[in-house]
């Protein structure tokens, strides 16, 4: 089965997410930061077909999926804007404010990198034939490391490639030497993410995968094989929370509707039990925020800190970095 499916609809398309400081709205017309009482405090009109949101703890982007436009934003407002030369079918953005967008391109795929002052910092052309279909490709925090992630069939099996990048002081004179390419034999890698400026966590169908990335990468030993389906997916600087879901033998439990934090080296952290399906999880710096059908509730660590229902059509706000 995929490891990651995500389907989009564009037609009334209306997102609310929310980052420490705020609501915020993305319609195919623009940006709104809405304010508790409900009012606007401020907005940026645009119009995109197909808009995409990716965001971090403290930025976020707006792309126009197979289109030629992004936005960048942070919680004090509109940054800049880009307008790229092939279609956009990636994205993503750090801590630090700099973006990573891939562009379809014939039978290559380009991956740019933009700094927070919307320089271009990097442009790198890879071969759908020889490296495979881009599946992520992600900055570390202090972004002088880029990992990407491709996924290449070889006859009847699937192999998923990790490619290091070391980027230099970012900034400075920028390089794109390749620091390690790491394959995975019938694996799907489908999520990755720095935890912070050296620990990196990926997520696959079968194992969580950690490594130490100084600048070379080196895999933990403390791979985690599972044993429950993999259902949602949050990062922050603890590390990664994984909601599992039914397990793959259906006579076993297992971690079933349990979210389990791993820190950067891959180690088990603390576990939280949930008392109903989760529909919603999102993390950012030290708290861990989860909707189910009726409720939100705010985890500090393993600690409850909040809790409350909610109306249903309050829920979609809290959908946040699934």
């Amino acid at each position: 089965q995929p490891t990651v499916v995500t389907k989009y609809e564009f037609s009334n398309y209306n997102e609310y997410f929310a980052l420490e400081n705020g609501i915020y709205r993305v319609t195919k017309n623009g940006v709104s930061k809405i304010a508790d009482d409900g009012t606007v405090e401020w907005n940026k009109s645009f119009t995109l077909e197909k808009p995409v949101v990716y965001k971090s703890a403290d930025y976020f982007v707006v792309g126009d999926l197979e289109g030629y436009q992004f936005y960048v934003f942070d919680k004090t407002g509109f940054l800049y804007e880009k307008r790229v030369e092939k279609e956009i079918i990636k994205g993503d953005v750090n801590g630090n404010g700099d973006v990573t967008i891939v562009e379809a391109q014939d039978d290559r795929f380009v991956v740019e990198v933009y700094r927070k002052n919307s320089d271009l910092a990097l442009r790198r052309e890879m071969y759908y034939k020889s490296e495979g279909y881009p599946v992520f490709a992600t900055l570390s925090e202090d972004s002088q490391n880029l990992v990407i992630a491709t996924t290449l069939g070889i006859g009847k099996t699937i192999q998923s490639n990790l490619t290091f990048m070391n980027l230099g002081t970012f900034g400075q004179n920028v390089t794109d030497d390749i620091t390690g390419i790491l394959t995975f034999e019938d694996t799907i890698i489908g999520i990755g993410r720095f935890i912070d400026n050296s620990h990196f966590f990926a997520v696959a169908d079968d194992r969580l995968l950690t490594f130490t990335v100084d600048p070379k990468p080196k895999m933990s030993e403390n791979t985690v094989t599972v044993a429950n389906r993999i259902q949602k997916v949050a990062f922050n600087k603890n590390g990664a929370y994984i909601y599992y879901g039914p397990a793959f033998e259906y006579e076993e439990e297992g971690l079933r509707d349990t979210i389990v934090c791993y820190n950067g080296e891959g180690k088990k952290q603390f576990e939280i039990p949930c008392d109903e399906p989760v529909q919603w999880m999102t993390a950012t710096n030290d708290l861990l925020m989860v909707t189910s059908d009726n409720t939100f509730k705010i985890y500090q660590n393993a600690r409850k800190i909040r809790q409350q229902t909610l109306d249903k059509e309050l829920l979609g706000v809290y959908g946040i970095q699934n």
